[in-house]
């Protein structure tokens, strides 16, 4: 009898439609959330004293850039592979972040596992990418603990990791992770 009166209830609270759709919604929000959590479960650690591993990488013109010559500002720090299809599809909404010049937010490519530079330029043109790339290497993914793609986080103006994020971010999400705070 017990069962009944459940299955009785839960075809009731399916019937609702508005009550089915923000329950849906809820669960697909939360199992998204934690597919998220889970992917960057290790990573570096937001919200540390700790300052961010540096780096001096070139781009493609060959000049060193310096993670702490953006001291004073919000950084992203955007890693990606030129083969990785994710890497390609979420690509635009960066390029939309940064088209938006917020002038206290800079945001850094770097891309690696690759071969050859080649790959890198060829993606980078195929993306029509403006922000700063620059060639990064195994080094920079063991420093930042960099096991997926694409996989970026943003920095306070300290230089200290304040969001991070692994695989398909949108131009919001992206957005929402390097606001000031």
């Amino acid at each position: 009898m017990e069962n009944k009166q459940r299955l009785t209830l839960w075809r009731r609270f399916r019937n609702n439609y508005w009550l089915a759709l923000v329950f849906d919604a809820v669960l697909i929000i939360s199992v998204f959330l934690a597919i998220g959590m889970w992917q960057a479960r290790d990573l570096l650690p937001p919200g540390s004293e700790q300052t961010a591993p540096v780096f001096s990488l070139p781009d493609r013109q060959g000049n060193i850039v310096n993670l702490e010559d953006f001291r004073g500002k919000r950084v992203v720090v955007y890693f990606f592979a030129p083969w990785c299809k994710i890497c390609s599809l979420s690509m635009h909404n960066l390029v939309d972040v940064a088209a938006k010049r917020d002038p206290d937010l800079v945001i850094l490519a770097l891309g690696v596992e690759y071969q050859q530079e080649s790959e890198i330029w060829a993606f980078v043109d195929k993306h029509e990418l403006q922000m700063p790339v620059l060639l990064g290497g195994s080094q920079q993914m063991i420093d930042w603990k960099i096991q997926a793609f694409p996989t970026y986080y943003v920095l306070n103006e300290a230089g200290q990791i304040i969001s991070r994020s692994v695989g398909y971010s949108t131009e919001l999400g992206i957005r929402w992770r390097s606001r000031e705070r």
